[in-house]
């Protein structure tokens, strides 16, 4: 659906510099990624990976130059 690479272990590829919290650019920019689907963590480092995304994600849309409409 979204064309996304994944490593040899079928996890989604992100850059190694990028491990913590990922959006990715490109041709899919906006689509962001957390969790257990870039590779193996426990439950601190999934929390704490979330946590990333969620900063990375509201930084995207007060920084987007179509903000989603108020109530959508």
């Amino acid at each position: 659906m979204f064309d996304l690479d994944l490593d040899p272990h079928g996890f989604f590829k992100v850059p190694s510099y990028q491990r913590l919290g990922s959006s990715l650019e490109g041709d899919n920019r906006g689509i962001f990624l957390a969790g257990t689907c870039k590779g193996p963590m426990n439950i601190e480092e999934c929390v704490n990976d979330a946590s990333a995304v969620s900063e990375q994600v509201i930084e995207s849309l007060l920084t987007s130059p179509n903000p989603p409409a108020k109530g959508e």
